[in-house]
């Protein structure tokens, strides 16, 4: 039922232009299900009477050629100041589409997150984004495993040098080169063997720790 409905809003989109060079509102409020259409109307009437230059709305059309499907209609009144006239601009998007996309993206986020959290092997996620206040920002997100090897907790993952103090100095060197050159865009990926230092003074060694470097198009 979910492939059948796809599109269904891009078909009643293609119906409404082809049916009539304006755009009708009666004629669709007609397609509009009693639950939207009280609203609809009180927007479409307030645009029309001039009390508002906009107006957004998502309401599920109900026609007998196919299944219920919901729409998002994006209307506005743009002046045309040398002309002394005004257009109107209406935006009809497949809102079920939208809707079926996000739920799919849900799902991959869940499965994801599971296969994260669940997986033995210890991961850790870095990811540098734009900030408009405190300009280049570093988010990190660390699985149980990987806080569990090095024996850290939720808190004490995001203290900042906190890898670089319980780790041996000589590999807090050779990591700080490979870094260094994945910052540069020199490498892309790399791997090490390196050693943590434990809450009782034992060494734990993290064998094949790889580092991969995933740029993305701006």
């Amino acid at each position: 039922d979910v492939e059948r409905s796809r599109g269904l809003g891009d078909v009643y989109k293609r119906q409404i232009e082809s049916s009539t060079p304006t755009l009708d509102f009666g004629r669709i409020l007609r397609d509009v299900v009693a639950e939207d259409s009280d609203d609809f109307l009180e927007m479409v009437a307030s645009f029309e009477r001039g009390k508002r230059d906009s107006f957004e709305a998502v309401v599920t059309i109900e026609k007998v050629s196919f299944a219920s499907v919901s729409v998002r209609f994006e209307v506005r009144r743009l002046e045309l100041e040398e002309q002394g006239t005004s257009i109107v601009t209406v935006g009809i998007l497949d809102q079920s589409s939208v809707n079926e996309l996000q739920k799919s993206f849900d799902r991959s986020d869940k499965k994801l997150r599971f296969i994260f959290e669940s997986s033995p092997i210890g991961m850790f996620w870095s990811v540098e984004r734009d900030d408009a206040v405190k300009g280049k920002v570093r988010d990190k997100i660390f699985n149980q495993a990987h806080k569990k090897i090095c024996g850290l907790s939720d808190e004490e993952v995001h203290v900042p040098g906190i890898f670089a103090r319980i780790s041996h100095p000589d590999d807090v060197a050779v990591q700080k080169v490979f870094i260094e050159k994945m910052a540069n865009r020199e490498i892309s990926e790399y791997s090490m063997e390196k050693r943590y230092f434990g809450d009782d003074g034992k060494i734990i060694w993290v064998h094949g720790l790889s580092l991969i470097h995933i740029s993305e198009p701006t």
